[in-house]
């Protein structure tokens, strides 16, 4: 498989994701398997995980940013991090490569924007 996009592989994959229920797409998503994930902001690439979306923009969620001490968004981080806008699209993603995700550990979120599906 060629390396694309998140949203062209969610539009190729998962037809009319963006006004479907994220439970829905998930299940989707989890369907399809375990595929190879690359950021496009800063390199690297996890092998074998399941893409999984959150519905919630990237400007309201939010983490704790430890070199600022401080509460900031998935979005302000892209930009202050990376220099990069996000797209202000309701659903962040996160790559879920092992079932301990189940048990309470937290994910790094990501803007669909910046992963690539191969």
């Amino acid at each position: 498989m060629p390396v694309v996009s998140l949203f062209v592989y969610l539009d190729t994959n998962c037809p009319g994701w963006r006004n479907r229920p994220v439970d829905l797409v998930n299940r989707r998503l989890r369907q399809l398997g375990r595929r190879n994930v690359t950021f496009t902001h800063r390199g690297g690439s996890i092998s074998g995980g399941v893409v999984q979306l959150l519905d919630c923009n990237p400007h309201d969620a939010l983490f704790f940013y430890e070199n600022e001490n401080a509460w900031i968004s998935v979005a302000t981080y892209f930009y202050v991090r990376y220099g990069e806008t996000v797209t202000p699209l309701n659903r962040v993603a996160f790559v879920k490569v092992t079932p301990s995700l189940d048990d309470g550990d937290e994910p790094m979120l990501y803007p669909l924007d910046f992963l690539e599906i191969y």
